[in-house]
């Protein structure tokens, strides 16, 4: 199916994002289908959501992936054609009082952080 975009979308803010949504469908369907995260992801607790905890080394294997054939998650390339290289991964943990998370760059842990909720914040809903 070819992809057609007219020089302006015009309409209310919900009818052009639902029009979006409609253009960006088979792109992001594709992506998906194609996605070596997405399907590492999905065998991990089942699929489509994750609802148990997952180990972050596995999720730090996942986000290091260079794949040798396909698009790599991970990419350093010197000569990247696209120069989209990746800088850094982060890994977050969101609990019920604090926010924690990691940063690693080169498969090596550069930052480490944790924010926890004061007495004075509102818990979020």
């Amino acid at each position: 199916m070819p992809l057609s975009l007219s020089p302006v979308i015009a309409g209310t803010p919900f009818d052009i994002g639902v029009r979006l949504g409609e253009l960006a469908r088979p792109v992001f369907d594709a992506y998906m289908r194609q996605s070596r995260a997405w399907q590492a992801v999905r065998g991990w607790r089942g699929h489509p959501f994750v609802a148990d905890a997952i180990d972050e080394a596995a999720l730090l294997r996942v986000l290091g992936d260079r794949a040798p054939e396909g698009l790599p998650i991970y990419r350093d390339g010197p000569t990247d054609r696209d120069d989209e290289n990746t800088l850094a991964t982060a890994v977050f943990e969101i609990h019920d009082t604090a926010i924690a998370f990691t940063v690693h760059q080169h498969g090596t842990q550069r930052f480490a952080t944790r924010i926890v909720a004061s007495a004075h914040t509102h818990r979020a809903s």
